[in-house]
């Protein structure tokens, strides 16, 4: 399902809850311990906090989340900025802008720490673990170089502790630190400062044992790691028990140093501001944005149990089951709930259900370094390597046969909703609602005679534009509806290409049967190529591509480069690709897509072998070796902040193993937009920019967004009381809410 972004799981000090109050059978209950068990649809890959910083799953999110705290964070149910470890928001006076200031040709930003806070092990969290974890531990890593020790570590901490703005991190009190910057961005507020602090004592003499070398780091066991979060493995605490138990099930233990428990929380008071209060120790408020809406929470810090045990399930059906018979409270399933399920819940009264927005993505994609899946820079053929408009109108084509409506309506019984472009609805600020996926507008959900026709017949052109030919071509007539399926799809070969300039005629080489060529993005609205009678404009891209026709010259009217293209015969015949995506046990709906497409794809000649596979299994093939043809998984993205992953998911430089990048999407006018989106203070700017970026993304196609789900939390009523059940992301997206809930 899905893989996470470490940054969203950081521990929030909101994010501990209880209304409920004391009756006579909970002071019976006191005596016994208070054990609040979850199901888990997967098992986690590693217990290991270096490991999971860098390429984080959702299980191991909600599991290994509670360990460590983070500067700010985000209110739970309505996403505006909080401190957390940070003892307030350094805004400027009177604003809600960060007081940055200049020295010399840097600015800064000055945090003073919470005092009190303490780790499990009693000892006190102070500037000198902010500034272990977020500059020395990397710069030991790294042999004394910050930067280098960062893209070492690789993955994530190049996002969160990204070395192009942070420039490194000083403690100038026991509880105060400054943060040096090349450059003000977005990144700063909504990465940089939500990274994960973990304990210096602990982490410091591993740092320096394992210098360099990644795998040895993260091969170290780090069950005992102290927390400074409402729980750990008993393990940290000397606990009775076992943390994890490979296959069968994790636990954490209530922190019992825990700073935040009994904090009483308001997200919005009488008089407009965001509280919070430990009695006796310190009270903090500040404005709520007027954006934030009316719906928000009033709460007491927890945690309100003793441990918190995650049961790992071989399936849904099972962990379903496990749930009606009352073997477990709560289900942690962020990949929603078909009918039948919602059926099976019904069964008992004392199961309740709550469905609830989703802010993710389910998504499929390439190996954009084999062909011809990627044309480009990082594609491992050298023949394939100057051209990048094979692999995107490749993309593009299979884009073109995915039906999202008949997907989510039919297939999936309706709990899903399409997604068209990589930024999700839920985050409505950022979402391009104008753009739609290639040939969206033909569907069998609302024609079931002609749809299946029109995408095929309108992905060969796709195809036949960039000089792919067949075995046997496939036929579809868009009139009666009828399709005869393809055999053989045969990859083109790259003649040659030529620097064409504005309105010269360029004489079509012997044996061209189609053309191609790109543009500078400044040029994209106006470029067009002349082709016999026929004139072809550029999409938003900067690409343009047409089968000749007979052609013998063509024209382009703005500068830009010419690639000619040639069939291949049958020694380029495509070899079968194996589409891996998750298997039926785990995900139900995600195998029958896998099912589906492979029909549709394989109708016109595409020869692909779909492959049920398990999840870990998916996310070590494609993140950790990149060893993969195409693949399909989800992105939990967080809260409803600026969507500063697309950098992280498409730019050039995340495309090194254990990159968030394993398709090797590598656009330079791409990068050139996300680093401006990065740098941008602007927000209005900052949005148009990722409107281009999506619009650029839907032609390229890198990923295929197919759908996102309901989340539909399920409990039970009659075991827990959840202080509010109504937010973004559900209570899945707060890992089963551990330190909020209440024991019956």
């Amino acid at each position: 399902m899905f893989k996470l972004r470490w940054l969203v799981f950081a521990v929030l000090a909101a994010f501990v809850v209880s209304l409920a109050s004391t009756t006579a059978s909970q002071v019976t209950q006191a005596q016994q311990p208070k054990i609040y068990t979850m199901g888990m649809l997967s098992d986690m890959r590693t217990s290991n906090t270096m490991r999971v910083i860098r390429t984080a799953t959702v299980w191991e999110a909600y599991v290994l989340g509670p360990r460590h705290c983070s500067l700010f964070g985000l209110s739970p149910t309505r996403f505006y900025y909080i401190p957390s470890l940070a003892a307030s928001i350094p805004y400027k006076p009177g604003t809600t802008e960060l007081d940055f200031r200049r020295e010399g040709d840097l600015f800064t930003l000055t945090v003073d720490l919470k005092r009190g806070v303490t780790w499990s092990d009693g000892s006190e969290v102070t500037a000198d673990d902010v500034v272990f974890s977020m500059y020395e531990g990397p710069r030991i890593f790294g042999g004394g170089d910050f930067a280098k020790g960062v893209t070492t570590l690789g993955g994530a901490w190049t996002v969160l502790l990204d070395p192009n703005v942070l420039v490194r991190v000083e403690k100038t009190g026991s509880h105060q630190v400054k943060l040096f910057f090349k450059e003000l961005s977005l990144r700063i507020q909504w990465s940089i400062l939500f990274a994960d602090i973990f304990q210096q004592k602990y982490w410091e003499p591993k740092f320096k044992e394992t210098a360099g070398d990644r795998a040895k780091l993260e091969a170290i066991v780090s069950d005992d790691e102290p927390a400074c979060g409402w729980g750990a493995f008993p393990e940290a605490l000397k606990a009775p028990g076992v943390g994890w138990q490979r296959g069968a099930f994790a636990t954490n233990v209530a922190n019992p140093n825990y700073f935040w428990k009994g904090v009483r929380v308001n997200e919005r008071d009488a008089a407009g501001n965001y509280t919070e209060e430990k009695p006796g120790v310190y009270t903090y408020r500040q404005p709520v944005p007027a954006a934030a809406g009316p719906e928000l929470a009033r709460y007491e810090v927890g945690p309100f149990i003793d441990r918190a045990t995650y049961r790992i399930f071989a399936d849904t059906s099972s962990a379903v089951a496990a749930l009606i018979r009352g073997e477990i409270e709560m289900l942690l399933n962020p990949l929603g709930a078909d009918p039948g399920i919602r059926a099976q819940y019904r069964t008992e009264p004392r199961i309740k259900t709550q469905d609830n927005k989703s802010h993710g993505m389910f998504y499929m994609s390439f190996n954009l370094r084999r062909k011809p899946f990627g044309s480009g820079p990082l594609q491992r053929d050298a023949r394939f390597r100057d051209d990048d408009i094979i692999g995107s109108r490749f993309r593009q084509a299979w884009n073109c046969l995915i039906d999202r409506d008949y997907t989510t309506q039919t297939l999936f019984q309706r709990v899903a909703f399409s997604l068209q472009t990589v930024v999700s609805p839920a985050n409505a600020f950022w979402f391009n609602e104008k753009l739609r996926a290639p040939c969206d507008e033909f569907s069998e959900q609302t024609d079931k005679t002609a749809a299946r026709a029109k995408k095929v017949d309108a992905a060969v052109k796709i195809l036949k534009s960039v000089g792919f030919t067949w075995v046997k071509e496939p036929r579809a007539d868009t009139a009666t509806g009828a399709v005869t399926a393809g055999e053989g799809i045969i990859l083109p070969v790259i003649l040659g290409s030529v620097d064409a300039k504005a309105g010269t005629a360029v004489a079509v080489p012997a044996g061209a049967i189609a053309v191609g060529a790109k543009v500078k993005l400044a040029d994209a609205d106006k470029a067009e190529l002349t082709v016999g009678a026929a004139k072809v404009k550029s999409d938003a891209a900067g690409k343009i591509s047409a089968a000749l026709g007979g052609a013998t010259s063509v024209t382009l009217n703005v500068d830009g480069k010419l690639y000619f293209y040639g069939a291949g015969g049958t020694p380029n015949r495509m070899p079968t690709v194996n589409f891996i995506y998750p298997n039926s046990a785990y995900d139900p709906r995600r195998a029958l897509l896998g099912v589906q497409t492979e029909r549709w794809v394989n109708q016109v000649g595409i020869p692909v072998r779909g492959v049920p596979t398990g999840f870990n299994v998916i996310v070590t093939k494609v993140f950790d070796e990149q060893d993969f043809d195409v693949w399909s998984l989800g992105w939990s993205l967080g809260g409803l902040t600026p969507p500063d992953y697309l950098e992280a998911f498409f730019h050039t430089r995340h495309t090194e193993l254990g990159d968030d990048n394993p398709q090797g999407y590598s656009n330079p006018e791409v990068d050139a937009l996300l680093d401006e989106f990065l740098r941008t203070l602007d927000l209005d700017k900052a949005r148009d920019l990722v409107f281009k970026i999506q619009e650029i993304l839907l032609i390229e196609s890198p990923y295929i967004p197919v759908f996102d789900t309901v989340i539909v939390d399920a409990w039970r009523d009659d075991k827990v009381v959840y202080p509010f059940v109504e937010r973004t992301q559900g209570i899945v997206g707060m890992g089963g809410m551990p330190s909020l809930v209440r024991l019956r």
